[in-house]
């Protein structure tokens, strides 16, 4: 597979981008940070083509993103790289530690549901998914 860099915060606004929100106004209300942020992000994914900038159908005044085939290889080769990392890291674990340590991540998805991760909790840019 081909080599890539990115930052933890191009990751993330990949991540959104494919989950739907395709405008740079909802990517930054949801990652809380500026659109000037959000646009140097957009900025670095586009000239790396993985992502594209397109007037909306509707409106051509808002920008649409979409994720080129590259963004698609570059999110896929990442979640499958954490994945291989993940089955190798619990491989020692026996099915009562597996399940209590679900139990554990089921508690944890319901916390987070309620209430929105402090801004000091996030991080936007600081560090690189290489792959």
């Amino acid at each position: 597979a081909e080599k890539h860099v990115i930052t933890g915060g191009q990751f993330h606004l990949l991540r959104m981008i494919k989950g739907g929100m395709h405008h740079p106004s909802e990517l930054a209300e949801r990652s809380k940070i500026s659109r000037p942020a959000v646009t140097r992000l957009v900025d670095a994914l586009v000239d790396n083509e993985m992502v594209t900038r397109s007037p909306d159908e509707n409106d051509r005044r808002i920008i649409r993103l979409e994720l080129t085939g590259r963004g698609e290889i570059m999110l896929d080769e990442i979640f499958q790289s954490t994945h291989d990392w993940l089955d190798e890291k619990l491989q020692p674990l026996n099915d009562d530690q597996l399940e209590a340590l679900s139990q554990g991540f089921t508690l944890l998805r319901s916390v987070f549901e309620k209430e929105d991760c402090p801004p000091e909790a996030q991080h936007h840019g600081k560090g690189t998914h290489s792959i």
